[in-house]
């Protein structure tokens, strides 16, 4: 997962995506470590683009309950 563009990660379906795991990669994307979102001194809800909210969680609520896999962009701050 190093070698990967981009960001890979497991979290809850909470209200702050508490992070599971995270790849390191997220530092250059953010500025925040894995550490600092698996440990929830951030979460990955405040680094979301707040007006892509409503998007993202009507395409995992859907994706959820038909038991499907699903893609998504958003952007993050």
């Amino acid at each position: 997962m190093d070698n990967m563009p981009g960001v890979v990660f497991r979290c809850e379906l909470d209200s702050n995506w508490s992070m599971l795991f995270v790849s390191p990669s997220i530092l250059e994307l953010s500025g925040y470590s894995a550490d600092e979102l698996v440990q929830q001194r951030i979460t990955f809800a405040e680094l979301i683009y707040k007006p892509d909210n409503d998007t993202i969680n009507e395409t995992i609520d859907s994706a959820v309950a038909q038991q499907k896999q699903y893609s998504i962009e958003y952007r993050i701050r």
